[in-house]
């Protein structure tokens, strides 16, 4: 019979399979005796990559492939170029793409050499070689390739098969990745419309398609629509594949992270720690999946401010990977990254060293020393560096990192500029304030090159740079660059964004140590304001962790505010003053903590979402804010106008949410408005003195008195706290030495008189009824008890009030607040030490129940 040969591919695919059957007959006639060596190597590598262990697995295929190559040639499709396919696998696993794209070209070149007609084979090796130029970040030879095999399905299967629709959905992945949002979603959208059309709105391929659409909404910040679909994707595949898919797991612990995104930390626990339980039981406790989900739940209890169970959390996460993946894999390196960072939070940095040196080492053997995730490496563990004041290693793994940030990525690079910047916070901290001024100069050109002059981003850098110069004495070019830092912020952010008050701390801040005064009031009434919208509407929203940090910020400028307050003219700030205080008395997060607490523990689903909605919402508005106009993609406006809508449902629904609206708008004058004549409010501050360029240790103590006569509230200095630290008796005092406290014939009770008293006794003129809320100190004596010069003492020249916060006298009467308060009133003192005595012991008890602030 003769061989009929069409071209010339035909003739080596005849060439070939003469080939075969001869050795073939050879084989038989016992002439060739292969030992094929090389299948016990392909099986054990099987085995390896089965279970995760990808080096090992690579090392095993690489000692078979000349074995196979002699056995069936450089150009077999059948046996050989698989085997090399698989190989390029392992090292994509493990990061080597180098080796990986040399295997997958090489088999690519076999294909093309013997086959005119493209098969699912060769269809598979470019999707492969696609995802491989993505995670190289060679996005537009993924395009290409993707574009090819688009091409062909459409030709093979037409434009509705499933797989052209899966091929969609990988093109968009990588144009998800360029940035080129708009086409990605063109894609996306295409592809499920096949998935719809081919197999309906309930199989599993449409709710993956879907799920992939989420996923780009949440990037681009179209959360509402992210967490829609995800959930959408959720139920298809909890009723097509069940509660106990891996898919399933997947798609819970997506919608959990956009969850943990928007501030919906319970909701997002909750489905994390589901997912754990699915991986648990379909793949193990060992699984690196499950670890990598664990990973995901301590970063949840991180931001939570739980740091116990964080911890505990990563090291389960690096145990799992150490005993599957072994110590030298690049997750187990991220692991110990992601625990150090914990350990940062924590302030455990003699810890944190070690785990990123071990970090380092691994990307050092996977990648070399040249590679941008080993730059990454070196740029945290200077960070380090820095904050332990270890300022030479610092140096020397900034700049190192800078230059492999610039030999594998560009000079322009972001990264590049972030290393400028990590360089001139460092030689400013070592007061090397030329070499600061000009790296975070060359930052600035980077930042303005990527993001342009008129981004926020461009805008903090600019602050960096005021910064210094205020540093350096340079005030005028400060002024400037904050200035323009505010111009940039007022333009582009919400008038309530949390930056504009940072822009203008830093000014009052400058004006104070200039001496510039009368520039200070307008600024720090709009920061206050500023800080006063962010515990109005966001603070319940927060983690927290969060919540702690925005606190101990939001106290040290309410006090900072205070000292400028004392420091200019008292009487003229004193409604600021008032004002302050009502907001630092922690009224305010605790309503906004009682009101998330009692919207969450409602049932009420509508009223439930409308608060989480809320605050994705006015998220989402500020960070739309931080991008040009022609990158937001939505109008804030429209967004203001929907969170203005939540909040009316809000407000009708829930009592306490009205109830908190009302009281964080209470100022002095609602306080003013509720005081009959013959009665006077008073608001006891303590703040740090801000001298100069840095806060003092001295502690101050002033009196705002407000009387409702009163056309502004009246701010008396009183003493430093080192001056009642001398005279107040600390809890394990004698009844001797709490005698001389509280009694006039002493030197330390006609001293609490004139520290606290004397200064605000002639305001009080006509006075009878005083209501007051005190601060620091003040909390831990009895002011009712405090002598007067005529041996009387306070609560018998006054019906005495105290309070945790004045604000309490302009609640509505059925508000439960007042009930905090302690009245002190209706008792008759004589002049019977004893029995001055005795009651002082008794308020001072009672006292230790109350709030301390500001200790």
């Amino acid at each position: 019979m003769g061989w009929v040969c069409a071209d010339g591919v035909n003739l080596i695919k005849l060439i070939i399979m003469k080939k075969a059957i001869i050795i073939c007959i050879f084989q038989c006639l016992g002439l060739f005796s292969f030992s094929q060596d090389y299948e016990p190597l392909v099986q054990k590598a099987m085995e390896y990559y089965e279970n995760d262990l990808f080096e090992e697995a690579a090392l095993e295929y690489e000692k078979a492939l000349p074995l196979i190559e002699k056995e069936y040639g450089t150009t077999d499709t059948s046996y050989y170029s698989k085997q090399v396919i698989n190989t390029a696998k392992c090292y994509v696993k493990i990061q080597q793409y180098d080796k990986a794209e040399r295997l997958y070209l090489r088999a690519k070149s076999i294909h093309d050499s013997i086959t005119d007609t493209p098969n699912s084979a060769y269809l598979a090796l470019l999707n492969k070689m696609a995802i491989l130029y993505y995670l190289m970040g060679r996005y537009e030879e993924g395009v290409l390739l993707y574009k090819e095999t688009l091409t062909i399905y459409k030709l093979q299967s037409g434009e509705n098969h499933p797989t052209y629709a899966t091929c969609l959905n990988n093109l968009a992945t990588l144009y998800q990745a360029m940035g080129e949002f708009e086409q990605a979603e063109s894609l996306l959208k295409q592809s499920i419309e096949i998935f719809k059309i081919q197999h309906g709105e309930s199989h599993p391929d449409y709710a993956s398609g879907i799920g992939n659409l989420a996923s780009l909404y949440y990037d681009i910040g179209r959360y509402n629509e992210s967490m829609l679909l995800y959930e959408q994707s959720l139920k298809i595949h909890k009723m097509q594949l069940g509660e106990n898919n891996t898919k399933y797991a997947r798609i819970l612990n997506d919608l959990a992270l956009l969850y943990e995104d928007l501030g919906r930390y319970e909701q997002a626990e909750t489905l994390i720690k589901q997912s754990l339980k699915i991986y648990k039981a379909q793949l193990g406790e060992n699984h690196p999946i499950y670890a990598l989900i664990l990973n995901n739940l301590a970063a949840l209890h991180k931001g939570m401010g739980r740091y116990q169970s964080s911890e505990l959390l990563y090291k389960q996460a690096i145990g799992i990977y150490k005993i599957q993946l072994g110590e030298n894999h690049p997750y187990y390196a991220q692991s110990l990254s992601n625990l150090a960072i914990l350990y940062e939070d924590m302030g455990r940095y003699d810890q944190m060293e070690s785990l990123y040196q071990q970090a380092m080492k691994i990307y050092r053997v996977k990648h070399g020393e040249n590679h941008p995730n080993y730059a990454k490496y070196l740029n945290n563990l200077g960070s380090l560096y820095q904050i332990l004041e270890r300022y030479e290693q610092a140096e020397q793994l900034y700049n190192q990192a800078l230059e492999i940030y610039k030999l594998n990525l560009n000079e322009n690079h972001p990264s590049c500029a972030s290393v400028l910047n990590n360089l001139s916070t460092l030689y400013r901290s070592m007061e090397r304030y030329t070499e600061a001024e000009n790296f975070i100069k060359q930052a600035l050109e980077l930042f303005e090159i990527n993001y342009g002059k008129d981004n926020p981003v461009y805008a903090k850098k600019l602050i960096t740079l005021s910064l210094l110069y205020i540093e350096i004495e340079r005030y005028a070019e400060a002024e400037y660059f904050l200035k323009k830092a505010q111009e940039i912020y007022k333009v582009q952010l919400s008038e309530n964004h949390p930056y504009i008050g940072t822009v203008h701390n830093h000014l009052i801040e400058l004006y104070l140590t200039i001496n510039r005064l009368d520039l200070i009031k307008p600024l720090a009434l709009d920061a206050f304001h500023n800080y006063h919208f962010q515990i109005k509407n966001n603070t319940g929203y927060l983690s927290e962790r969060e919540l702690q940090l925005f606190l101990k910020k939001f106290l040290y400028y309410l006090g900072f505010y205070q000292s400028f307050n004392n420091y200019q003219n008292q009487n003229s700030n004193g409604d600021f003053a008032y004002d302050i205080e009502l907001t630092r008395k922690g009224i305010l997060l605790k309503s906004s903590l009682r009101v998330k607490h009692s919207i969450l523990e409602s049932g009420d689903t509508s009223l439930i979402n409308a608060y989480y909605d809320l605050g994705f919402i006015r998220k989402k508005i500020d960070k739309l804010k931080m991008k040009a106009p022609e990158e937001q993609g939505e109008d804030p406006v429209k967004l203001e106008a929907q969170a203005n809508n939540l909040e009316k449902v809000l407000t009708l629904k829930s009592k306490d949410y009205h109830q908190a609206q009302q009281e964080n708008e209470i100022t002095w004058k609602d306080v003013k408005q509720n005081l009959e004549p013959g009665e006077a409010a008073i608001e006891f501050s303590s703040f740090h003195y801000y001298k100069g360029k840095k806060t003092t240790d001295s502690l101050l103590y002033c009196a705002v008195v407000l009387r409702s006569t009163d056309t502004i509230p009246q701010m008396i200095y009183l003493c430093e706290e080192s001056q009642l630290k001398k005279i107040i008796p600390l809890s394990t005092a004698t009844p001797r030495k709490i005698n001389f406290t509280y009694n006039s014939e002493y030197d330390e009770g006609q001293s609490l008189y004139d520290l606290i008293w004397s200064p605000i006794d002639s305001l009080l003129n006509g006075i009878k009824t005083v209501y007051f809320a005190p601060s620091g100190l003040l909390n831990s004596i009895s002011i009712a008890a405090i002598p007067c010069p005529d041996n009387k003492a306070l609560i018998d020249k006054y019906s005495l009030v105290q309070l945790s916060t004045t604000r309490t006298l302009a609640l509505p009467e059925e508000s439960e607040i007042i009930n905090d308060a302690i009245v002190y009133g209706g008792i008759i003192y004589d002049t019977d030490t004893t029995t001055l005595l005795n009651t002082a012991e008794k308020y001072t008890k009672d006292e230790s129940d109350m709030l301390a602030y500001n200790r």
